[in-house]
């Protein structure tokens, strides 16, 4: 009795494995993935049930896994509703359990060996602030961040290995002039954890002009000194840009620019799409009309270039009236130019 009440057992226990087989699938092929994957992939189905829920709850999560556990224990010939429905929820807490469980046991790991110990045993803080001195004079460490694999960011999802920002300020920097044009007193440098070791790619994109930043400095408030206007050159300059810009539409289009505003702006960004340069620029913004028709509106910006001094027109709005009458002396000149 005793025997046939033991395989008794041993044959439910069979039944449940077979029955519940299809958790053992999804949890090995989600370990296999790693974890950066897995988290995206537990992101991506969180928010796919969430948009579908009035049909993929009742379908995936309960209908199918309910009809193929009826189908295997039909097979084992167990047919009673109570021990399916015992099957579905003990399968889904051991679905639960193993696909989160290891996700808090790494991240303890992680927060607490990879983050904690390995930082302290390997002395990276300390080994980063040398390497930076070295190029930059004295720094000190303002904080320290950590990226998880088990976090997940908008846009570039998990990162693939453990990565620490250590950001840090220069002891001898004018903080007079920290966010100007191209000076900082401050900035990070990105470490991540592959195998077993703290590395740091100071060539990396994310490393970029960390080694150099006082020379960066150095070289910022140059071309800050060269930027820099008295009254009598700004005043030069908008009466230049004023008369490019006349002399733009001008040429351009066989037409006379009528001038009602000008806006004036020093130490922008150039909006040329092609040789754009790199240092600052300084606009002149004139908004004005076609001839004297004030129902045909146009902005004209001009740019100068105080490193290269040229000048740089080009329309940057107008109205459709506007449009028209341009579009009107394009034709135009194309047919004088035909004819010739």
């Amino acid at each position: 009795m005793e025997e046939k009440k033991t395989r008794s057992k041993k044959y439910y226990r069979i039944a449940f494995f077979v029955s519940t087989s299809y958790i053992w699938f999804l949890i090995l092929a989600a370990y296999s993935m790693g974890i950066p994957q897995y988290i995206q992939l537990l992101g991506e189905i969180a928010l796919i049930t969430a948009f579908t829920c009035y049909f993929s709850v009742p379908i995936f999560y309960i209908g199918l896994p309910l009809v193929y556990i009826r189908f295997v224990l039909s097979c084992f010939r167990i047919y009673t509703s109570e021990r399916m429905l015992a099957y579905y929820a003990l399968s889904c807490f051991v679905l639960g359990l193993a696909l989160f469980l290891p996700l808090k046991i790494y991240g303890f790991y992680e927060e607490n060996y990879i983050f904690t110990k390995q930082v302290h045993n390997q002395r990276i803080e300390e080994k980063i602030k040398q390497a930076i001195e070295k190029n930059n004079g004295p720094i000190q460490i303002t904080y320290v961040t950590r990226e998880s694999m088990l976090q997940s960011n908008e846009g570039s999802g998990s990162p693939v290995y453990p990565k620490i920002n250590i950001h840090f300020e220069l002891l001898n920097c004018d903080k007079q002039n920290n966010g100007g044009s191209g000076f900082s007193c401050e900035s990070s440098v990105e470490a991540y954890y592959k195998d077993k070791k703290w590395l740091v790619d100071y060539d990396s994109k994310k490393n970029t002009g960390v080694m150099n930043l006082s020379k960066d400095n150095q070289r910022a408030v140059e071309v800050e000194k060269q930027l820099a206007l008295t009254p009598e050159e700004e005043l030069n300059i908008c009466n230049n840009a004023e008369s490019k810009a006349v002399q733009y539409v001008k040429n351009e289009y066989n037409l006379d620019l009528t001038i009602v505003e000008k806006t004036f702006n020093k130490h922008t960004s150039s909006y040329k799409k092609e040789n754009r340069p790199s240092n600052a620029i300084h606009a002149l913004t004139i908004n004005g009309y076609l001839k004297t028709d004030s129902q045909k509106d146009i902005t004209v910006r001009v740019e100068y270039d105080p490193i290269a001094r040229e000048y740089w027109s080009h329309i940057y709005e107008m109205s459709d009236g506007a449009k028209k009458e341009i579009e009107k002396q394009i034709e135009l000149k194309k047919e004088i130019h035909d004819k010739k």
